[in-house]
């Protein structure tokens, strides 16, 4: 029933509410290596900017079939099965991200495909998890302000990733902190 909900007032004083946010937050935080994948590919690998570009729209083909699914694997099975989706694709991606640090273009592709399917997290599952959580009765006005936070986390941890590369010369530590990110919004948000 989308007339239940507390008003932000009732929400800033509901443990649920931090814990949605924070689950929130670190999709934010966790999402931003997806604008590097294309640095990652040409600067850290050394593949042409072509094939970097191709790292990158494979990633939003992944992003488009995320977010297809994603909303129905919420309906049918719950939030969180998408907690558990984004998880599991996110971390894998990212995972497979790393050991592409080898040498394959082949594991970088797949790679970049199993990241895009945990895509949508940010986009998708955030806004679910904030309504499911705290109704729809007053989901814009507690939306509003969460999204606000959840920009400015994304925002504020964008240059930092890149200052991996630029402080070791290797995007290494950036999908680290990224995968913990995404395990961190599954604990969170379960």
């Amino acid at each position: 029933d989308l007339e239940w909900g507390p008003t932000l007032q009732e929400a800033a004083r509901m443990p649920v509410f931090y814990f949605a946010w924070l689950t929130c937050i670190c999709y934010s935080i966790g999402g931003c290596m997806a604008g590097y994948l294309a640095n990652f590919a040409t600067m850290e690998l050394g593949y042409s900017i072509q094939f970097g570009s191709t790292v990158a729209i494979v990633f939003t083909v992944g992003v488009i079939i995320c977010s297809s699914l994603l909303g129905y694997l919420n309906d049918r099975f719950g939030v969180r099965a998408g907690l558990v989706w984004g998880a599991v694709f996110s971390v894998s991606g990212m995972s497979m991200m790393i050991m592409s640090m080898e040498g394959s273009s082949l594991l970088l592709l797949a790679a970049a495909i199993v990241m895009g399917l945990g895509g949508s997290m940010y986009t998708v599952q955030a806004p679910l998890i904030a309504r499911s959580t705290l109704g729809g009765k007053h989901y814009a006005t507690i939306w509003a302000v969460m999204m606000t936070g959840n920009s400015l986390a994304g925002a504020a941890s964008f240059g930092p990733m890149g200052l991996f590369f630029d402080r070791t010369g290797s995007y290494r530590g950036a999908f680290i902190l990224c995968i913990t990110m995404f395990i961190l919004a599954m604990i969170f948000g379960w």
